[in-house]
């Protein structure tokens, strides 16, 4: 009995790795499926005497190998990119903030590039060159259920998401779409995100 109970407990932990282990899986769905992971354990029955105890653990596990995970701007950024989950499994506001100012982080450096590229197109071509050669060289809802329902929660709270402040016309029209994408209702669960973001790149770009 208490075999059985433990195998079912430690179900959820198998179809995580599994989605993980996918050929085609990304870092996109790191944040979301540790977040349904942690729902899945926090509505176990805690009051069964035979395994209370291992749930207790397997709950302060969680929050101490993955309550950092969204402080990790990289993750956090491919949650938010992904028409999928937006910024549905992104626990504070503050970290939607920062996210935002990642992405414009991003494009700012772009421009950089392209102006320097414009003004120095032989030395940007030689250091491209170069970095290409040293590349050369060198009983419960199951987890798919659980996630399911989370990601038919209302988009209302992500609506209203701050953003940081933009200093020219460029990026306030950024912040216009990144607004838009934001606010609009995100795709089901079984939409391929890199086949959603080649139909409407253009759109969001």
């Amino acid at each position: 009995m208490i075999v059985k109970k433990l195998i079912s407990l430690l179900r959820p932990f198998e179809e995580v790795i599994r989605e993980l282990s996918a050929v085609d899986v990304s870092i996109y769905s790191v944040i979301p499926l540790i977040a349904t992971l942690e729902k899945v354990i926090h509505d176990l029955d805690s009051s069964d005497e035979h395994i209370s105890d291992t749930i207790t653990v397997i709950k302060d596990e969680l929050i101490r190998k993955f309550s950092g995970l969204e402080n990790e701007i990289l993750f956090a950024t491919a949650t938010f990119i992904d028409p999928r989950y937006k910024a549905n499994f992104l626990k504070n506001t503050s970290t939607k903030e920062l996210v935002i100012e990642h992405i414009l982080d991003l494009l700012r450096d772009n421009e950089t590039d392209i102006s320097s590229n414009s003004l120095y197109p032989n030395a940007k071509r030689v250091r491209l060159n170069n970095e290409c050669e040293d590349y050369e060289t060198h009983n419960s809802l199951s987890l798919k259920e659980t996630m399911s329902l989370l990601m038919n929660t209302s988009d209302s709270e992500e609506d209203d998401m701050a953003l940081p402040g933009f200093e020219n016309s460029v990026h306030l029209l950024i912040r216009k779409t990144v607004t838009e994408y934001s606010s609009e209702k995100r795709v089901a669960g079984d939409v391929d995100p890199l086949t959603w973001w080649k139909v409407n790149m253009g759109r969001c770009s």
